[in-house]
Protein backbone atom coordinates (compact mmCIF):
# COMPACT_ATOMS: atom_id res chain seq x y z
CA UNK A 1 0.00 0.00 0.00
CA UNK A 2 1.50 3.40 -0.90
CA UNK A 3 2.33 5.66 2.00
CA UNK A 4 -0.18 8.27 0.81
CA UNK A 5 -3.01 5.73 1.16
CA UNK A 6 -2.42 5.73 4.91
CA UNK A 7 -3.40 9.41 5.09
CA UNK A 8 -6.77 11.04 4.71
CA UNK A 9 -7.69 14.62 5.54
CA UNK A 10 -4.17 15.15 6.85
CA UNK A 11 -4.33 12.47 9.52
CA UNK A 12 -2.97 8.94 9.54
CA UNK A 13 -5.63 6.26 9.25
CA UNK A 14 -4.71 4.54 12.50
CA UNK A 15 -5.18 7.77 14.47
CA UNK A 16 -8.80 8.10 13.34
CA UNK A 17 -10.68 5.34 15.13
CA UNK A 18 -14.32 6.09 15.79
CA UNK A 19 -14.98 7.79 19.11
CA UNK A 20 -11.22 8.40 19.39
CA UNK A 21 -11.21 10.83 22.31
CA UNK A 22 -14.41 10.41 24.30
CA UNK A 23 -16.21 7.28 25.35
CA UNK A 24 -19.23 6.47 27.45
CA UNK A 25 -18.68 4.75 30.74
CA UNK A 26 -20.89 2.07 32.27
CA UNK A 27 -22.58 4.65 34.51
CA UNK A 28 -23.68 6.68 31.44
CA UNK A 29 -20.91 9.18 32.01
CA UNK A 30 -18.03 10.05 29.73
CA UNK A 31 -14.27 9.75 29.94
CA UNK A 32 -11.34 10.82 27.81
CA UNK A 33 -9.24 8.31 26.00
CA UNK A 34 -6.29 8.56 23.63
CA UNK A 35 -5.27 11.77 25.34
CA UNK A 36 -2.84 13.28 24.92
CA UNK A 37 -3.06 12.72 21.18
CA UNK A 38 -0.06 10.75 19.92
CA UNK A 39 2.29 12.57 17.58
CA UNK A 40 2.18 11.70 13.86
CA UNK A 41 5.64 10.14 14.21
CA UNK A 42 4.40 7.85 17.02
CA UNK A 43 1.37 6.81 14.99
CA UNK A 44 3.43 6.12 11.87
CA UNK A 45 5.96 4.11 13.90
CA UNK A 46 3.13 1.81 15.04
CA UNK A 47 1.51 1.65 11.59
CA UNK A 48 4.00 -0.82 10.11
CA UNK A 49 3.37 -3.32 12.92
CA UNK A 50 -0.39 -3.19 12.79
CA UNK A 51 -2.11 -5.91 10.73
CA UNK A 52 -4.17 -4.48 7.82
CA UNK A 53 -6.78 -7.16 8.37
CA UNK A 54 -7.85 -5.21 11.47
CA UNK A 55 -8.81 -2.28 9.22
CA UNK A 56 -11.04 -4.55 7.14
CA UNK A 57 -12.66 -6.03 10.23
CA UNK A 58 -13.26 -2.58 11.73
CA UNK A 59 -14.85 -1.38 8.46
CA UNK A 60 -17.13 -4.43 8.34
CA UNK A 61 -18.11 -4.02 11.99
CA UNK A 62 -18.91 -0.33 11.47
CA UNK A 63 -21.00 -1.10 8.38
CA UNK A 64 -23.08 -3.56 10.42
CA UNK A 65 -23.39 -1.04 13.26
CA UNK A 66 -24.61 1.64 10.84
CA UNK A 67 -27.15 -0.68 9.18
CA UNK A 68 -28.54 -1.92 12.49
CA UNK A 69 -28.78 1.58 13.95
CA UNK A 70 -26.31 0.77 16.74
CA UNK A 71 -23.85 3.44 15.57
CA UNK A 72 -26.58 6.10 15.57
CA UNK A 73 -27.79 5.11 19.03
CA UNK A 74 -24.25 5.21 20.38
CA UNK A 75 -23.54 8.64 18.84
CA UNK A 76 -26.79 9.99 20.24
CA UNK A 77 -26.03 8.61 23.72
CA UNK A 78 -22.51 10.05 23.60
CA UNK A 79 -23.83 13.43 22.44
CA UNK A 80 -26.37 13.41 25.27
CA UNK A 81 -23.64 12.56 27.81
CA UNK A 82 -21.46 15.41 26.50
CA UNK A 83 -24.32 17.91 26.61
CA UNK A 84 -25.18 16.80 30.13
CA UNK A 85 -21.58 17.21 31.26
CA UNK A 86 -21.35 20.72 29.78
CA UNK A 87 -24.72 21.70 31.27
CA UNK A 88 -23.90 20.32 34.73
CA UNK A 89 -20.43 21.88 34.76
CA UNK A 90 -21.78 25.29 33.72
CA UNK A 91 -24.59 25.20 36.27
CA UNK A 92 -22.24 24.03 39.05
CA UNK A 93 -20.07 27.06 38.30
CA UNK A 94 -23.08 29.37 38.50
CA UNK A 95 -23.11 29.97 34.73
CA UNK A 96 -25.94 29.58 32.28
CA UNK A 97 -25.14 27.10 29.51
CA UNK A 98 -25.96 28.17 25.96
CA UNK A 99 -25.81 25.72 23.08
CA UNK A 100 -25.47 26.68 19.42
CA UNK A 101 -27.04 24.64 16.66
CA UNK A 102 -24.76 24.74 13.62
CA UNK A 103 -26.56 23.81 10.39
CA UNK A 104 -24.32 21.58 8.28
CA UNK A 105 -24.35 19.73 4.99
CA UNK A 106 -26.80 21.97 3.16
CA UNK A 107 -29.19 22.46 6.07
CA UNK A 108 -28.95 26.23 5.64
CA UNK A 109 -31.02 25.93 2.47
CA UNK A 110 -33.58 23.50 3.93
CA UNK A 111 -36.87 24.98 5.03
CA UNK A 112 -37.79 22.07 7.30
CA UNK A 113 -35.71 21.40 10.42
CA UNK A 114 -33.47 18.34 10.30
CA UNK A 115 -33.82 15.55 12.83
CA UNK A 116 -30.56 16.72 14.44
CA UNK A 117 -31.88 20.27 14.81
CA UNK A 118 -35.16 19.03 16.30
CA UNK A 119 -33.24 16.74 18.68
CA UNK A 120 -31.04 19.54 20.07
CA UNK A 121 -33.92 22.01 20.34
CA UNK A 122 -35.98 19.39 22.22
CA UNK A 123 -33.06 18.68 24.58
CA UNK A 124 -32.65 22.39 25.34
CA UNK A 125 -36.37 22.85 25.90
CA UNK A 126 -36.54 19.84 28.26
CA UNK A 127 -33.67 21.20 30.35
CA UNK A 128 -34.50 24.90 30.16
CA UNK A 129 -31.19 25.61 28.42
CA UNK A 130 -30.77 28.44 25.95
CA UNK A 131 -30.25 27.18 22.42
CA UNK A 132 -29.19 29.47 19.61
CA UNK A 133 -30.47 28.36 16.24
CA UNK A 134 -29.44 30.71 13.43
CA UNK A 135 -31.48 28.76 10.86
CA UNK A 136 -34.30 31.31 10.73
CA UNK A 137 -31.81 34.11 10.07
CA UNK A 138 -30.27 32.09 7.25
CA UNK A 139 -33.68 31.31 5.74
CA UNK A 140 -34.76 34.97 5.92
CA UNK A 141 -31.65 36.04 4.02
CA UNK A 142 -32.15 33.34 1.41
CA UNK A 143 -35.80 34.37 0.96
CA UNK A 144 -34.64 37.97 0.51
CA UNK A 145 -32.49 36.80 -2.39
CA UNK A 146 -29.11 36.89 -0.66
CA UNK A 147 -26.56 34.25 -1.57
CA UNK A 148 -25.23 32.20 1.31
CA UNK A 149 -22.80 29.32 1.43
CA UNK A 150 -25.17 26.43 1.87
CA UNK A 151 -22.49 23.73 1.78
CA UNK A 152 -19.02 23.77 3.24
CA UNK A 153 -17.44 26.17 5.70
CA UNK A 154 -19.25 29.43 6.38
CA UNK A 155 -17.99 32.74 5.04
CA UNK A 156 -18.08 36.06 6.91
CA UNK A 157 -21.77 36.61 6.08
CA UNK A 158 -22.90 33.32 7.63
CA UNK A 159 -20.72 33.92 10.69
CA UNK A 160 -22.22 37.42 11.08
CA UNK A 161 -25.75 35.99 10.91
CA UNK A 162 -24.90 33.35 13.53
CA UNK A 163 -23.25 36.01 15.74
CA UNK A 164 -26.38 38.13 15.49
CA UNK A 165 -28.53 35.16 16.53
CA UNK A 166 -26.21 34.44 19.46
CA UNK A 167 -26.29 38.07 20.60
CA UNK A 168 -30.09 38.14 20.39
CA UNK A 169 -30.48 35.05 22.57
CA UNK A 170 -27.94 36.30 25.10
CA UNK A 171 -29.77 39.64 25.38
CA UNK A 172 -33.19 37.96 25.49
CA UNK A 173 -32.06 35.73 28.36
CA UNK A 174 -30.33 38.67 30.11
CA UNK A 175 -27.00 36.85 29.97
CA UNK A 176 -25.10 39.95 28.85
CA UNK A 177 -25.33 43.54 30.05
CA UNK A 178 -27.80 45.80 28.32
CA UNK A 179 -26.55 48.03 25.50
CA UNK A 180 -27.66 51.18 27.29
CA UNK A 181 -24.90 53.07 29.01
CA UNK A 182 -25.26 54.58 32.43
CA UNK A 183 -25.48 58.38 32.34
CA UNK A 184 -23.65 60.30 34.86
Amino acid sequence: MPASANWRNGTPRSSRPSKAFVRRTRDSGISLRNAPVPSPDDVLAQESRRPRLLDVLVMLRERVRVRTGAAHREREALTLALLERVRETAEAAGAAPVFLYVPVGGEIAQSEPSKHRRWLLAYCERHGVACVDPSDAFHARLQAGDRLRTVGHWDAQEHALAAGAIAAVLRERHLVPSRTRAHG
